[in-house]
């Protein structure tokens, strides 16, 4: 599972979960893959780094949980 999938599937527990355990599952996720988005722009494909982070960051995105990935999903095509 990447980095991506990790974050969605503790967002998707954030309710069951009392605050200093998703904080410390989110930190323990961004502690260890912190450089994907990174390395894609170092790599040459700033593109894909920004989708990316627009899919990591929709779950946080109430308000454009269909736009975000839409717009993140079109970037690649």
């Amino acid at each position: 599972m990447d980095w991506q999938q990790r974050i969605t599937a503790v967002w998707a527990e954030a309710d069951a979960l009392d605050d200093a355990e998703l904080v410390r599952r989110i930190d323990d996720i961004a502690a260890e893959h912190p450089d994907e988005p990174l390395a894609l722009v170092d790599l040459g494909r700033p593109v894909e780094a920004v989708a990316a982070l627009l899919h990591a960051l929709t779950p946080h995105l109430p308000r454009y949980q269909r736009s975000v990935p839409a717009y993140a999903d079109a970037l690649l095509e």
